[in-house]
């Protein structure tokens, strides 16, 4: 049995203010950091993005979700800026037309036109028809080179003419009006990407729809899993890419196993420098516990995680790991810093040499996540615990504490 989330399930996860391990991740460098919206315009994330709607979403997400662009003469980045700012002026006037004209619903971060055809009324404009093209939005241009004083000592008819030649870019913001951007080769890379793990003989069980859908009851696959569960007594959330259930003839689970799908620059052999970099590790360690928890089984029915690996630069490689115990106790506890004293008894004193840095698993953040939840997120605890009259005392390891 499969079953795919909807769009709605998977928005109402991204709205939810319970705790994720992505957010967790952030108290990993600057704690105030925590507060602030995370970037996902990357390139990788946004290749990595598109690939998981394509091979986990509903039957023409990705369509409703991205425009590939095909544009070939690109203007400069001010060009472009103040191109931008014409069609936000545009989208702006389209809203009010909207308003008056047609019932509209502002969903999912664009505007969806209800149209009943049986009451008699007009079809309703699109947005391209409504722009247009450039050139007619002559006041909102030179509005806008003159606020950025763009070729300052050019007359207008100079200014237009030139801005207005880039039509096709702004046709291109219109046709991709709500959607998230990608150009050819981003594009091209996602196509590339997506049919190795579909055709591949490591990878290919893990997308063969087909399959799913006729196995019964006692192996459900789930993609796009959403699960809202409480641990330490906060409301926490996990999603993962893909789960598959197995359950005996009574109905009662067998085994969970949790998959996640990444993709990385350079070879796929080395995934392990991906998952130390990016924290894949905490990733996993949560996801168990969420399995668990949400599953309400025993640990030992949750299979070891398995990440499953295509390079963006080079495909055809992809790999299927499963994560080792230790790895997956190490995203959950972390490790201690390991020192070492030297008592070389012809050098005055000993000297205290870390030689390998503490890890922090996600137990250690959710400490951190607490206490900064009580105390905010302006300072480290370092900071905030310490008398503003005291000074920090800082080791050659780093900073001592009381």
């Amino acid at each position: 049995m499969l079953q795919v989330a909807k769009k709605e399930e998977i928005d109402a996860y991204f709205a939810s203010p319970a705790l994720g391990q992505s957010s967790l991740k952030k108290l990993l460098g600057d704690v105030s950091n925590f507060t602030k919206e995370f970037d996902s315009k990357g390139e990788h994330f946004l290749i990595g993005s598109a690939v998981d709607c394509i091979l986990t979403g509903e039957e023409g997400e990705f369509e409703r979700t991205y425009y590939t662009s095909t544009l070939e003469k690109r203007p400069s980045d001010a060009i472009a800026d103040i191109i931008r700012g014409v069609f936000a002026l545009v989208t702006t006037d389209y809203v009010e037309y909207l308003e008056v004209t047609a019932p509209a619903m502002f969903q999912h971060g664009h505007f969806e036109v209800v149209q009943d055809d049986l009451d008699g009324q007009n079809p309703v404009t699109s947005l391209i028809d409504f722009a247009g093209s450039l050139g007619n939005w002559r006041p909102y241009i030179l509005q806008l080179v003159e606020e950025c004083g763009w070729n300052a000592k050019w007359g207008e008819d100079a200014k237009f003419n030139n801005i207005v030649i880039f039509n096709e870019f702004f046709m291109d913001l219109c046709k991709s009006h709500g959607k998230t951007i990608l150009d050819a080769t981003q594009k091209a890379t996602v196509d590339a990407v997506v049919e190795s793990l579909r055709t591949h003989k490591r990878t290919a069980k893990y997308f063969d729809r087909e399959q799913f859908a006729s196995w019964g009851e006692q192996i459900q696959v789930f993609y796009q899993f959403p699960m809202y569960f409480e641990y330490r007594d906060v409301e926490c959330k996990a999603l993962l890419d893909m789960v598959i259930v197995e359950r005996d003839l009574e109905g009662g689970i067998v085994s969970v196993q949790g998959i996640d799908f990444k993709t990385m620059n350079g070879n796929t052999f080395h995934f392990s420098s991906s998952l130390k970099s990016y924290g894949y590790h905490i990733q996993a360690a949560w996801y168990q516990l969420a399995l668990e928890l949400y599953f309400a089984v025993s640990p030992t029915k949750i299979n070891n995680f398995i990440f499953v690996v295509e390079s963006t630069t080079t495909q055809g490689k992809p790999l299927h790991i499963k994560l080792n115990d230790d790895v997956l106790l190490m995203g959950r506890y972390g490790r201690k810093a390991v020192s070492l004293i030297d008592t070389d008894m012809f050098v005055d004193g000993a000297v205290n040499v870390q030689v390998i840095r503490p890890i922090l698993g996600f137990e250690a953040l959710l400490d951190m996540y607490l206490y900064h939840r009580e105390n905010g997120f302006d300072e480290e605890r370092e900071i905030k615990e310490l008398d503003p009259e005291t000074p920090l005392t800082l080791s050659w390891e780093g900073y001592i504490t009381p």
